[in-house]
C-alpha cells in the first residue's frame, strides 16, 4: 500500500456481506377481465443482454451523458470510461480504494471517492483527466449531485458527516453543518422536493435534509440501510436495507414509509430505470438484480455477476449495468421493454398480425370474432373493425396489390381487403381451414396453409385465382419463404416434420425435402444467417428450436432454450433492429442473437401465450397478439 494510506486490515463493509439464493418472484395481477385502451406501463420482465470483462474488481459505475460513456472505478486505483458498444475509451488514475461515484452535469465532470485516503477525485469527462483531488470526510462512502445548490455532497461514514463541494469553485469541500450522523453510507438527491437522503446505517434511519439550510428535517426508520435513490415516476424514496432484507418506498413528500418490498436476498445498491420506470435493485448475496415495479412488487429477477454492489442506467442504449465486485465484471440487461397496446370489449383471441405501411397500422385477425382489427400504432388504439371474416386466423399485407389477405378459415377461403380502405376486394376459394401465409416475391405467389386438407395452396395476388395445390403433412400450421434458396417451408404439425416446397418445379410446385422435427408450431426465415428457425411446440419440455440450414437444407442445429420456466413454443418473427430472432410461447419471449445465445427474455410465467408475432419498422417494435396473464391482448415490445 502507498504511504498516506489508510490501513485497510479488514474487508470493506459492503465486500464482507453475502446473500441467500435467489428465489424467483412474479407478479400476480387481476382477473382476466380487465379492459384497458391506451398503454400500459411496466408489465415486462427483462433478461441479461451480456456481459463484459473487467482488468479488475469493479467497485462503482455511473453514466455520463457529456460522452455517453460508462465511468466504473476500481479498488486498485482506476476508472475506466466504457463506450455505449462497451469497448474501452480510457483507462484514469485515481487514489486506491474508489467504491463512489457521481456525475456533475454543471462541470460535465465525474466525482469519485476513495475511502482510503480521503479524498475525492474530480475526472474532466472531455478530457478523461483529472483536474482535482479533493479532501473530505473519513472513508467517503457515498456520493450524490445536487443541481438544486449545484453542488456534490458526500457521505463520510468513519468520521459520520456529510461535506459539500461546490461545482467548479475552487474545487475545496467543506464539511456541512449538521448534527452529527451516524455511519452515514449512501446518499441521493430529490429533484420533487430539492432535499438529500443519507442513509445512516449505524442508526437505523434515513436522514432528510434540506439542501437550502443544510440542516436535517426528520428521520425515516429503517433497518440497516446502505443505499437510497429516487424515483421521478412516483416521487418514492427507495431504501435498500441490507439488515433486514427489504425495501423501503418513502412518500418524499411526508417522509413516511408508505410500502416494504420483501426480496430473496439482501439488497445491495439500487437505481431508477426510466425504461421501464421500476428501481432495480441489486442482490450481491444472490449473483442477481431485481425489478421492484410501482410501490411493492418484484416483478423479475435478472441473474449476473458475483458480487453486484453498484449499477446504472445507460439512456444511450436503455440498458442497466452493474458492477460485479468479485467476479470481476460488468452485467448489461434491458433495452426492452413491454407494453399492453390494447384490449377492447369483442377481442376474444387475437390470432395472427400484418404490418400495413400504408395508413402505418397494424391488422390484427380475430378468429374468434371472425373479424380484423385495424390498429393505430402512434395511439396505440383500434382504429377500424372490419366484420365478416369467419375463424380470421391469419394476415399478411402484399406490397405488390397494396392489398390485405386474411385466412377465413371456417369458411375455407381467403378474403382479399383493400389495404386503404378495408373493403372486400374478392375472394379466394382454397382448401380446408386456412391458418398461415407466406409470400413468394420472386414468382408472384401468395402460398396459403390448409391445416384441414394438409395442403398448399399458392394464390396469385393479382388475379386471385389459385394456381396450385401441394400436397404436405399432416396438419401444417406455418411458412416461411427463403429468398435464398426460392424454396417455401412448411411446418406440419401433426406429422411432426417440414416439408419444403420448389415452387418452381415444372409443371407444378412440389416437396423437394422433408425434414423431421416434433411437433412444429412456427417458422421463420433468420436474414443474418440464412437460416429456417423452426419451433417445435412439444419437443421435451417444448422449449427447443430446430434451425434449417438453407444450403445445406438439413436441419444443423437442434437448440435447447434451456429455460427455469416451462415454455411451449408458439411463434416466431425476426427483429431486424437487434439481428435477433424473437420466439413467442405461452410463458413470454425470447430473444436469440445471430450466435445462437439468448440474449433477452420477457417471462410471464405460464399465464400467457403468444399465437402471431410481427415487426413494426415504424416504432421499431416487436407486436405480438396473446400476452400475460391470460389476456386476449395485443402488446409490443420496444428493440
Amino acid at each position: 500500500m502507498s504511504s498516506g494510506a489508510k490501513s485497510n486490515g479488514s474487508e470493506s463493509r459492503k465486500r464482507k456481506r453475502s446473500g441467500a439464493k435467489v428465489v424467483a418472484v412474479a407478479l400476480v395481477l387481476g382477473a382476466a377481465s380487465l379492459v384497458v385502451l391506451g398503454f400500459v406501463p411496466n408489465l415486462h420482465a427483462l433478461g441479461l443482454r451480456g456481459s463484459v470483462a473487467t482488468p479488475s474488481l469493479p467497485t462503482a459505475i455511473v453514466y455520463a451523458p457529456s460522452n455517453h460513456d460508462m465511468y466504473v472505478s476500481f479498488e486498485g486505483g482506476s476508472v475506466i470510461a466504457y463506450s455505449p458498444s462497451n469497448q474501452v475509451v480510457a483507462t484514469i488514475t485515481v487514489p486506491e480504494g474508489s467504491n463512489a461515484m457521481a456525475y456533475d452535469s454543471a462541470s460535465r465532470s465525474i466525482y469519485v471517492s476513495s475511502g482510503l485516503y480521503d479524498v475525492v477525485s474530480v475526472i474532466n469527462t472531455s478530457s478523461n483527466t483529472v483536474t482535482a483531488t479533493i479532501a473530505v470526510g473519513g472513508e467517503p462512502d457515498g456520493v450524490a449531485y445536487d443541481p438544486a445548490v449545484n453542488a456534490i455532497y458526500v457521505a463520510n461514514a468513519l468520521t459520520d458527516n456529510v461535506s459539500m463541494i461546490p461545482s467548479g469553485l475552487g474545487y475545496s469541500s467543506v464539511s456541512v453543518g449538521l448534527p452529527s450522523l451516524s455511519d452515514p453510507v449512501g446518499i441521493a438527491f430529490d429533484a420533487a422536493n430539492s432535499e438529500l437522503y443519507v442513509a445512516e446505517y449505524g442508526a437505523n434511519a434515513v436522514a432528510v435534509i434540506d439542501d437550502t439550510f443544510n440542516s436535517v428535517v426528520t428521520q425515516v426508520p429503517a433497518v440497516g440501510p446502505i443505499a437510497v435513490a429516487y424515483s421521478p415516476a412516483n416521487t418514492l424514496l427507495y431504501v435498500a436495507n441490507y439488515d433486514s432484507g427489504n425495501v423501503s418506498a418513502v412518500d418524499s413528500a411526508s417522509s413516511t414509509i408508505v410500502a416494504n418490498v420483501t426480496l430473496s436476498a439482501a439488497p445491495g445498491a439500487i437505481a431508477y430505470d426510466p425504461m421501464t420506470s421500476d428501481m432495480v435493485v441489486t442482490e450481491p448475496g444472490a449473483h442477481a438484480a431485481v425489478y421492484v415495479q410501482n410501490v411493492a412488487t418484484v416483478w423479475t429477477t435478472v441473474q449476473v455477476g458475483s458480487g453486484p454492489w453498484s449499477l446504472a442506467f445507460d439512456p444511450a442504449n436503455g440498458k442497466v449495468y452493474v458492477a460485479n465486485q468479485d467476479s470481476g465484471s460488468l452485467s448489461f440487461f434491458g433495452g426492452k421493454s413491454f407494453t399492453d397496446v390494447v384490449t377492447t370489449q369483442g377481442m376474444a383471441f387475437p390470432a395472427g398480425m400484418t404490418w400495413n405501411p400504408i395508413d402505418r397500422s397494424m391488422w390484427v385477425a380475430d378468429s374468434s370474432f371472425g373479424a380484423v382489427w385495424v390498429l393505430n400504432t402512434t395511439s396505440n388504439s383500434p382504429s377500424q373493425l372490419i366484420r365478416g371474416l369467419p375463424g380470421a386466423s391469419a394476415v399478411v399485407y402484399d406490397a405488390g396489390t397494396r392489398n390485405v389477405y386474411v385466412a377465413a378459415s371456417s369458411a375455407n377461403n381467403v378474403s382479399v381487403l383493400n389495404g386503404s380502405t378495408g373493403a372486400l376486394v374478392g375472394n379466394v376459394s382454397v382448401g380446408s381451414d386456412p391458418v398461415a401465409f407466406s409470400l413468394d416475391p420472386a414468382n408472384g405467389i401468395l402460398y396459403v396453409a390448409n391445416e384441414g386438407s394438409n395442403n398448399v395452396t399458392g394464390i396469385n395476388p393479382y388475379t386471385l385465382t389459385t394456381v396450385s395445390n401441394t400436397a404436405v403433412g399432416s396438419m401444417p400450421v406455418s411458412l416461411a419463404f427463403d429468398p435464398t434458396d426460392g424454396l417455401v417451408y412448411v411446418a406440419n404439425s401433426n406429422s411432426s416434420n417440414v416439408s419444403v416446397i420448389n415452387p418452381g418445379g415444372y409443371p407444378h410446385p412440389y416437396v423437394a425435402y422433408t425434414l423431421a422435427t416434433d411437433d412444429p408450431i412456427a417458422v421463420a426465415y433468420d436474414p443474418a444467417n440464412h437460416d429456417i428457425f423452426v419451433a417445435n411446440g412439444t419437443y421435451g419440455f417444448g422449449d427447443w428450436l430446430s434451425v434449417i440450414s438453407s444450403v445445406s437444407h438439413k436441419v444443423v442445429t437442434l437448440e435447447y432454450l434451456g429455460l427455469d420456466w416451462y415454455m411451449t413454443l408458439q411463434s416466431l418473427v425476426f427483429d431486424p433492429v437487434d439481428q435477433d430472432m424473437v420466439v413467442g410461447g405461452n410463458s413470454g419471449l425470447i430473444w436469440i442473437a445471430p450466435s445462437g445465445a439468448i440474449v433477452a427474455t420477457m417471462d410471464w410465467h405460464l399465464n400467457g401465450k403468444s399465437l402471431g408475432l410481427t415487426y413494426d419498422p415504424l416504432n421499431s417494435e416487436v407486436y405480438g397478439s396473446g400476452g400475460p396473464i391470460y389476456y386476449n391482448v395485443v402488446f409490443a415490445v420496444t428493440s
